[in-house]
């Protein structure tokens, strides 16, 4: 299992610093997209560890980059 999950937290922090910065946000919707493919294979620890608002946030964060 990767540690998306970790990295989606720290470039998450990184972005309430810099919300403007650009690489910050791509790296993110990486991660995200390994997060969730993390839960699609089951290499998850499971629901209880990964809360429902991150995965609001990082949609949200993704929906907004591609409309620009």
């Amino acid at each position: 299992m990767g540690r998306h999950r970790e990295a989606a937290l720290v470039l998450e922090e990184g972005l309430r610093l810099d919300p403007f910065d650009w690489p910050l946000k791509q790296a993110l919707e990486a991660a995200t997209q390994g997060v969730l493919r993390d839960l699609v294979e089951g290499a998850s620890p499971g629901p209880a560890s990964f809360s429902s608002a991150h995965c609001t946030v990082h949609a949200s964060i993704t929906s907004q980059d591609r409309m620009m």
